[in-house]
């Protein structure tokens, strides 16, 4: 048991490191941003995640693909706890807003810039 206890105690001295690694060089805010975005599925949930796909950040902003126009309009009734549930997985908060766009139009121009 001791032995598992120090390698996570290591893993904790490593996950500090690296923070304030990314933290000096001024990128901590975009990596914790980016992780917002990959942890879309498990924050919202598998049913509003079956609905929409996170597609890229942009300045705190996420933008999401939504099915249809009807859960357009669902999600931003709860857009403010789902920036607060992301911000509290990330540990800081990187995220002010979200933006929902509908799965008709074009997003092809999005995904250059974000990506």
């Amino acid at each position: 048991m001791a032995r598992v206890s120090k390698r996570k105690g290591e893993q904790s001295s490593l996950g500090k490191v690296l923070h304030g690694l990314l933290s000096s060089w001024g990128i901590d805010g975009k990596v914790r941003e980016r992780q917002a975005v990959n942890m879309w599925s498990q924050v919202v949930g598998a049913s509003i995640a079956e609905k929409t796909e996170a597609i890229g950040v942009e300045d705190g902003k996420v933008f999401v693909r939504v099915l249809s126009s009807s859960w357009k309009t669902e999600l931003i009734f709860v857009k403010q706890e789902i920036i607060d549930r992301l911000n509290r997985a990330v540990g800081r908060r990187v995220i002010r807003d979200i933006v929902f766009l509908g799965s008709g139009g074009r997003t092809d121009h999005l995904h250059k810039i974000l990506n």
